[in-house]
């Protein structure tokens, strides 16, 4: 059974009710009475980020970057107008 908990108290004693999710309880949040949100546990959290980035490309839920798309910045040398050298590498975008 879930605990139930009005939105006033779970901000006001929040990391009670954190507390009690990390040990596994599930917490109804209310609103002026009506259930409006759920606290769980994650069901499996990540231990590696690149692990959980693979599942979720695998998912379809995310598209990865492809290595190597971005060109590599050329650093502006100089006493140089920067307005004018921003638009002198957009000229072949507009």
């Amino acid at each position: 059974m879930a605990l139930r908990v009005g939105s006033r108290e779970l901000k006001n004693q929040l990391g009670r009710y954190l507390q009690l999710v990390r040990d596994g309880a599930t917490v109804i949040v209310t609103h002026r009475g009506t259930d409006v949100a759920e606290l769980r546990p994650l069901a499996d959290p990540p231990k590696d980020l690149e692990a959980a980035l693979d599942r979720m490309a695998a998912e379809g839920l995310i598209t990865r970057a492809k290595k190597g798309r971005l060109q590599p910045i050329e650093p502006i040398l100089g006493d140089v107008d920067l307005t004018a050298a921003i638009l002198e590498d957009r000229e072949d975008r507009f």
